[in-house]
């Protein structure tokens, strides 16, 4: 073809016309040879641009040229075998304008040809290096590399072809040239790749070719119609009308994605005049084509590469039944199959296991296992099966030395990785081995076999100590062994080495034992003497099933034995099984104890959950009842304190039974509780000065409204008392010991150490600031030591300004240099100093402090004040706030009409802090 006029993308109707002259000779030609000759090279899109008229008229001109139906078919397919093209090259080899960018350099390959010499069975790294070589462009190495890999397994479709593509660029000479016709034949043994099958046409067509091309292809159900139009131009030119219709006819019995389409065509030209058989085929095609789509959709939609695998497999079990009367199609199918999954050994034994049904006899099946155990020769079964295959259909000579050669082939390139699979191939060698020794009738020959057995037995010892030292799957191969060392080589030693290696993997089992007494009993080097110890001490060891070797002994007796030693047999008999059932007993009574145990244990810990569960319900009872009596209570005490008023302005000289009296005249009165100043005693009998305040309950609520509208306001004693409805969430009911009307508390902390916070050093620290009417120190719940913190009521205003005078002060009695906070006391949820909310009729008479208005509680405590960023110490947050208005209750001499205080902006609460 490098000799041929070149074409161009604007070549004349008449440069192609000489083109096809050139070309006579190769009747299919598609649209990759047409590429391929055009010179600059053509692609598949600018194939495409041309109007499809044009193509087909420019090429039909001449009289070898193919048809307008070949024609049009690779006008439709050229885009996509250019994409076939681009997706083989981007996943198995760089393109070749990266090729032309990359630079693979000579120490790149080598790197990679001596991992290929460590790990020689790893496909991906042959496939790398032979890249890498072709990339180099040293094609020596590269055709070596190609045949090693080559000897070792099938290669995959890209390797092939580019291959055969490089192979070609350099053919010159006859014998180079028939070199690329040996690569098209083995690539097509190995599988039947449609696109190497297509060039292989295209280039080196004839008749043979195209009959062989059918068997192959024509039963392909997807692409198949392609090579039938292609060999129908080929039997148009060459075969006479009658052969022509029976041959293309027989297209018509093979279910495709063509099957309707050639119906119809056929149908309709007169040449074919189809009779009753020929519509049964084709409808039965048509109606099997049917169900096959389903499959082939669902294959081909399918991305993951284990689902297509499961899917292939239902497809493939769906077709030994579905198409039962069409072997050749399905052996297109498992061809389809092995192609994509060449290397899982399940699709191929199942390829095997139908074809050898099938064809049985047939010597192809040499080839199908050949083909299996190079894309797989790992796989201990495909080898096991070749292995007899061989042996079946070859002849004794050939086969001996196949059978031989793929036994040091597989040896020496270590390429099995399961310990089965080991087993597999060893067994299968020494069987053959073993059929072959019986059937040699040459004393000479003979001893050559056993040399070969025993090295294959060394061979098996050697490679499981190696690789796996813990496995026994070589069992039944040492067990063969042994039976074959005993009653045909009659090799006693041997034998015992054999059967202690059985025992050593084994251990005491019946299948050891049975292979001793096996031995003993029926070889001709057993013994009677040592078959009854064996027994003897079978009787004894056998753990895995003791009752039947002991009816085996028994039996063995009966038969061989006198009654004396029948006697002997059954006495140790019963003697071993009255042992085993009293340990057999001891271990069901442990046992049953234990699972007694266990219940009883179940059943405690169960018990133990239905008390806690019942005692959970139990609580939760308790606790509805308790919550029932609860919102009870809150009744209650809503109603009491609907009945129950909050009187202030009380004299402070002022008794209960006073106040009792002063509103008795209003309604019956239930209780009156008057707050006391614990520290002030007055009267002759000394009873605690009130504060000022108390809590006046009647026995009805209209009482309580009537003495808030009679009382509210009311002098007496020369104040005014201030009368509303009782609040229990006040601060008065939480701290009844405390003057919560007065602001005179403050907080003080930070005593180091904490032992130091003592009501006497407080007292003593503090004796200058104002009288001190109460210290409370906060002591720990557990150890009732001092917690470092204190609160200090003084009498007056005056004291507290003093008390926070102190603030970051050190104390004589603390650590030296650690100073103490000192603060005004707002405690956790007390409410700001306001009055008590008044009727609803009444209007505000009570003024807020600004500062305790804005200010949330953690603002009257500075947190910064122990870790000051500047040598000047910051003031307390109250003391550097804006002058507080004091509240003033309503009724007073500080009574005041009510402020109204404009919104603060942030600015103003910036300026506040």
């Amino acid at each position: 073809m490098s000799d041929s006029p070149p074409l161009n993308p604007d070549s004349t109707p008449s440069q192609v016309s000489i083109w096809l002259d050139y070309h006579d000779n190769s009747r299919f030609i598609s649209a990759t040879d047409f590429a391929k000759s055009c010179n600059p090279p053509w692609n598949g899109t600018a194939l495409l641009s041309t109007e499809r008229e044009d193509f087909i008229s420019h090429y039909s001109v001449q009289k070898s040229a193919p048809s307008k139906e070949i024609l049009g078919q690779i006008h439709d397919e050229a885009a996509k075998t250019n994409a076939m093209q681009v997706d083989s090259s981007s996943d198995d080899s760089d393109s070749d304008e990266d090729s032309a960018e990359e630079v693979m350099d000579d120490g790149e390959s080598n790197r990679l040809e001596v991992k290929m010499r460590e790990n020689p069975n790893d496909e991906s790294i042959r496939l790398k290096y032979i890249q890498s070589l072709r990339k180099l462009g040293d094609l020596s190495r590269l055709r070596q590399a190609r045949e090693e890999m080559n000897q070792m397994t099938t290669l995959p479709e890209v390797v092939w072809r580019e291959w055969i593509e490089d192979e070609e660029k350099i053919a010159t000479s006859a014998e180079e040239k028939r070199f690329v016709i040996s690569l098209y034949e083995r690539a097509l043994d190995e599988f039947r790749y449609p696109e190497i099958w297509k060039e292989y046409l295209e280039k080196h067509a004839s008749n043979e070719l195209y009959s062989r091309m059918i068997t192959e292809m024509g039963y392909h159900s997807v692409f198949g119609s392609a090579f039938w139009d292609a060999f129908e131009e080929q039997l148009n030119s060459t075969e006479g009308p009658e052969s022509y219709r029976s041959k293309i006819l027989a297209r018509l019995k093979i279910p495709s994605l063509s099957s309707k389409d050639f119906y119809e065509k056929v149908s309709k030209d007169e040449n074919f005049k189809l009779n009753k058989e020929n519509v049964t085929n084709a409808e039965r095609s048509i109606q099997l084509w049917s169900e096959m789509e389903e499959f082939e959709r669902n294959i081909s939609a399918e991305n993951d590469l284990t689902n297509r695998f499961y899917l292939w497999f239902s497809y493939l079990e769906w077709s030994e039944e579905g198409l039962k009367s069409y072997p050749l199609s399905i052996v297109s199918l498992y061809e389809r199959a092995v192609i994509e999954f060449k290397n899982d050994a399940r699709i191929w034994l199942k390829y095997l296991k139908y074809f050898a049904t099938q064809f049985n006899g047939d010597s192809k099946i040499l080839k199908l296992n050949e083909r299996a155990c190079k894309s797989c020769p790992w796989s201990g079964d495909l080898i096991t099966n070749n292995f007899r295959v061989m042996e079946r259909y070859l002849q004794t000579e050939k086969a001996e030395n196949e059978i031989e050669k793929l036994y040091k082939k597989i040896y020496i390139g270590v390429s099995i990785t399961t310990d089965y699979e080991w087993t597999e191939y060893f067994t299968a060698y020494s069987d053959f081995l073993i059929r072959k020794w019986r059937k040699c009738g040459d004393q000479e020959e003979k001893k050559t076999i056993e040399t070969k057995f025993r090295q294959n037995y060394n061979d098996t010892i050697s490679t499981f100590e190696y690789y796996y030292p813990q496995s026994v799957e070589h069992l039944r191969f040492l067990i063969a062994a042994a039976r074959f060392e005993a009653f045909d080589l009659k090799n006693e030693g041997q034998t015992r080495i054999l059967v202690e290696e059985v025992f050593k993997k084994e251990g005491n089992t019946l299948r050891s034992f049975q292979l001793v007494l096996e031995i003993e009993r029926y070889s001709p080097i057993g013994d009677a003497e040592r078959l009854r110890k064996q027994f003897k001490q079978a009787s004894i060891k056998v753990i895995d099933a003791p009752d039947r070797m002991w009816q085996e002994w028994l039996t063995y007796e009966s038969q061989y034995g006198d009654l004396a030693s029948w006697q002997i047999a059954y006495d140790y008999v019963e003697k071993q099984r009255t042992e085993r059932y009293k340990k057999a007993t001891r271990a069901i009574e442990k046992e049953e104890n234990a699972l007694a145990e266990k219940e009883r244990r179940k059943k405690e810990k169960e018990e133990k959950k239905e008390a806690s569960y019942k005692r959970k319900l139990e609580l939760r009872e308790e606790e509805k009842k308790q919550e029932v009596e609860v919102k009870r209570q809150k009744i209650n005490e809503a109603e009491q304190d609907n009945r129950t008023v909050i009187v202030t302005g009380f004299p402070l000289d002022m008794r209960s039974d006073e106040v009792e009296k002063t509103f008795s005249t209003i309604g019956k009165i239930k209780e009156v509780r008057l707050m006391r100043d614990k520290d002030k005693v007055v009267g002759e009998d000394k009873i605690y000065q009130n504060k000022g305040f108390g809590f006046v309950e009647f026995e009805e609520e209209s009482s309580a409204a009537e003495a808030i509208k009679k009382m509210n306001g009311f002098e007496l004693g020369g104040r005014i008392l201030k009368v509303s409805i009782s609040n229990k969430g006040s601060v008065e009911q939480r701290h009844p010991t405390r003057d919560s009307s007065s602001a005179h508390t403050v907080y003080v902390s930070q005593f180091v150490p904490t032992a130091t916070c003592t009501e006497e050093n407080i007292r003593s620290l503090f004796k200058n600031c104002g009288t001190v009417k109460n210290v409370r120190v906060n002591l720990d719940r557990k150890s009732k030591q001092p917690r470092g913190f204190a609160y200090i009521d003084f009498e007056d205003e005056k004291g507290v300004n003093e008390a926070l005078k102190l603030n970051d002060t050190e104390t004589p009695f603390g650590t030296s240099g650690h100073k103490i906070k000192v603060a005004i006391s707002n405690p956790k949820g007390a409410p700001h100093k306001a009055s008590v909310a008044p009727l609803i009729d009444e209007p505000i008479t009570k003024t807020i402090n600004q500062s305790q208005m804005m200010k949330p509680r953690g603002l009257l405590v500075p947190r910064q004040a122990a870790k000051p960023k500047s040598s000047l110490a910051p003031k307390p947050k109250l003391l550097s706030a804006s002058p507080s208005v004091p509240a003033v209750v309503s009724g007073g001499d500080n009574q005041s009409e009510p402020q109204k205080t404009a919104p603060k902006s942030n600015a103003d609460f910036r300026k506040f802090l």
